[in-house]
């Protein structure tokens, strides 16, 4: 038996990081001396402990705690790890759909089928949970995707991620709703844009449905990388069955399967079928379409073993203690004191503000108090005080701590309960870089005054009503990046202030980024830009391009390529709202800042052939731009020469005129070689930008090919399907 009387966790590797934290896989061993393998989705430090992103990893993990089904990831409990808030759960060897799809050894279509009928029988058996009570829970996963399932060395099928699900009759601690624009938009039921309309179970088999798709296709079902095409292509009912008819015509499947297909992402959600439908549907038809059993197929299949640690987290190769190290803030939050009575003098207002708390902690010189929260996390707490009385400054002294009180700023301030608003509210130009790194904190005595007021804020006034200065004459200084520590402060207070309004919330971020970017370019570290920035894209602004573009841009300048080509391509899918001479500037340098990264990626694994095509392919795109704009395409031709070995690919696809088109071209069989104009582009399905005009395309499958002359111009054919058995060609708009 284990001599230690708390948990043990040992990191390998990182699985995946992302704006709010990493995920890893980890050696867990309990008090009695059992260890097994599981994944620990960790969230970053410096995360206020009411932040939205830390209530949704606790909803997920009481949310799993509640489910039960063979393809439901098993979740073992939360924990405190490095002081950072860590969901545990049950880790899956394998690897995610879209990469048994895909590759030397796809998944054939009977494994497909078996594999969406496990995520089926996963989704009826969350919306039919039931709470403790026996009451239902109304829940709904909201990002049903091929990224989100697991395929495990065993052929098991899981379904992951819950954390921005749905449960209408659970009490959650984050502020999300049934219809908010959050999750993957090409996967969302078109339900899901519109307001008013119910939301329900079968929004995520519409989900499921697009999912099924993919895994067959090799390709998404609502394609388009620019928000307002896929909106437009779920917009109406005739809008979205053509879309959805093109990408159904070239599968070279049974038509059962293309009508299970229509019928999961039919645009009328009643007209959906329901869960044990949907099931017993898959069933069938894996029976029928027979093949090799997924269980089969996984154990046959020379999966490969675990990728080093290229990316590794702050955690990576660690040994932890479950509550270890930094301890988490206590928040004390402002509750209006009971009235008094007529004949009494009224009562002084209550103190509010911060304090720490390792293991157990003693609260002095609060008058009248109350704790009236408290949660318990790995022999950590965070809890809420509620003070009355005007008894002096309120204090917070650690109590037998096991060592030294960590370095590092004092959390900026409570995020209080109210609501938080489900979409963006642009207000104005955003800096042109990334932002925050403050000063460092000045040192505290033992006793911790709870809330620093700022400059001319007397001790105990309401955060909404602290006057940090003139917001233009703080954003001047905030440019130069000589912002106080008192300035930084009284601004950090106003953006985790929940009961402001949102405009001037992103205006005090916005000037605390720009004095953090200026900090962070001149080597005075980067740590509080990095945390500030993803709070302010995670809390108070989840689409505005400006802010995605200076992240991208800060990303790949610390080395971190791949994470920041995702952040470019977001940017680029809200490029809308840019417009005249930033638009131009903005997504030329987004294209720029993609190509150099994605090269930096493939330079650094030359042999991998994925990553060479997408370096050749980011390196034409710029070219491209670059060339519509009558600019010097030489630097981005460099690069596209480079990845594909010779120039004639890129110069396929880059031409000097300013009017070009995404061109997609599948197959029946897929998987045919294409050819424009005597440069490869990949295999069925494809896309590829081509200039207007004339353009020989050649494609070949097994033995046999086929060439047609193409126009790519205003109304022309922007999909084309070629049949090997007749050599058949058919365009579509």
């Amino acid at each position: 038996m284990s001599e230690t009387t708390t948990r043990t966790f040992i990191v390998s590797r990182t699985l995946g990081r992302g704006g709010f934290g990493e995920v890893y896989q980890a050696e867990m061993t309990s008090p009695s001396g059992l260890v097994s393998t599981v994944a620990v989705k960790v969230l970053h430090t410096g995360l206020d402990p009411r932040s939205q992103a830390i209530r949704r990893l606790k909803d997920e993990g009481r949310i799993l705690s509640m489910l039960r089904h063979p393809a439901i990831v098993a979740v073992h409990d939360l924990a405190v790890l490095d002081g950072r808030v860590a969901l545990v759960t049950e880790f899956v060897e394998g690897a995610d759909l879209p990469e048994c799809t895909t590759g030397s050894e796809p998944m054939p279509l009977g494994a497909v089928l078996e594999a969406i009928a496990g995520v089926a029988g996963a989704l009826h058996a969350a919306h039919e949970a039931r709470d403790p009570s026996g009451a239902p829970l109304g829940l709904l996963h909201r990002d049903v995707k091929p990224g989100n399932i697991r395929i495990g060395r065993h052929g098991q099928v899981k379904l992951l991620d819950f954390g921005i699900a749905t449960a209408s009759n659970l009490a959650r601690e984050a502020n999300t709703q049934t219809n908010a624009l959050i999750g993957s938009f090409p996967y969302m039921a078109p339900e899901r844009f519109r307001k008013g309309l119910p939301v329900g179970p079968a929004s995520d088999f519409y989900s499921l449905g697009c999912t099924l798709f993919e895994a067959i296709a090799g390709h998404r079902l609502f394609p388009a990388e620019d928000m307002a095409e896929i909106f437009a292509g779920k917009a109406s009912e005739s809008a979205s069955t053509a879309v959805i008819e093109a990408g159904l015509a070239p599968l070279d499947v049974p038509d059962a399967v293309k009508s299970l297909v229509r019928d999961l992402v039919a645009f009328d959600a009643s007209e959906r079928p329901t869960g044990p439908e949907v099931l017993a549907r898959l069933e069938d038809l894996a029976s029928d379409v027979g093949g090799q059993r997924l269980g089969r197929w996984a154990r046959e299949r020379s999966w490969s073993d675990a990728p080093p640690d290229d990316d590794p987290g702050p955690l990576s190769g660690r040994t932890l203690l479950d509550g270890d190290a930094s301890p988490l803030p206590v928040v004390v939050l402002e509750v209006p004191a009971e009235p008094a009575a007529a004949s009494e003098p009224s009562a002084p207002a209550p103190k509010r503000g911060w304090g720490r708390v390792v293991g157990g902690v003693a609260v002095v010189g609060l008058g009248v108090a109350a704790v009236v929260g408290l949660l318990a996390v790995g022999g950590l707490a965070i809890g809420w005080v509620v003070t009355s009385g005007d008894t002096g400054p309120t204090t917070v002294q650690p109590v037998a701590p096991d060592g030294p009180e960590p370095d590092g700023p004092e959390p900026d301030g409570p995020e209080p309960d109210g609501p938080e608003p489900d979409g963006p509210e642009p207000d104005g130009p955003e800096p042109d870089g990334p932002g925050p790194e403050p000063a460092a904190p000045d040192p505290k005595p033992a006793g911790l005054t709870v809330l620093d007021p700022a400059p001319g804020v007397a001790p105990g006034a309401g955060v909404a009503s602290a006057d940090c200065g003139d917001s233009e004459a703080l954003e001047a200084r905030a440019s130069t990046g000589v912002l106080t520590s008192g300035d930084r402060a009284c601004l950090g207070r106003l953006v985790r202030d929940g009961s402001g309004r949102l405009v001037e919330r992103r205006k005090a971020g916005r000037i605390v980024l720009i004095d953090g970017r200026k900090r962070c370019d001149a080597g005075k570290g980067c740590g509080d830009y990095e945390r500030e920035q993803a709070y302010f894209l995670e809390e108070l602004d989840q689409s505005d391009p400006e802010m995605m573009f200076a992240w991208a841009t800060h990303l790949e300048a610390t080395g971190k390529r791949t994470e920041a080509r995702l952040w470019v391509e977001r940017a680029l899918e809200r490029k809308s709202a840019w417009s005249g001479s930033t638009y131009v500037k903005r997504v030329e340098a987004l294209y720029a800042l993609d190509a150099k990264a994605a090269y930096a990626v493939w330079d650094a694994s030359p042999r991998d052939e994925r990553l060479r095509i997408e370096a050749r392919d980011a390196a034409a795109r710029w070219a491209s731009y670059r060339g519509q704009l009558g600019k010097d395409t030489r630097v981005a031709m460099e690069l596209c020469t480079s990845a594909a070995g010779s120039a004639a690919p890129c110069e396929a696809r880059v031409h000097d005129s300013a009017a070009s088109a995404e061109i997609v071209f599948t197959s029946v069989p897929a998987g045919a070689e294409v050819l424009v104009d005597g440069a490869g582009i990949g295999n069925t399905p494809v896309k590829a930008p081509l200039s207007f005009g004339s353009h020989e395309v050649v494609v070949r499958a097994s033995g046999v090919s086929g060439t047609r002359t193409i126009e790519v111009g205003t109304g022309k054919p922007t999909r084309w399907t070629w049949t090997a058995e007749g050599d058949d060609w058919k365009g579509a708009l």
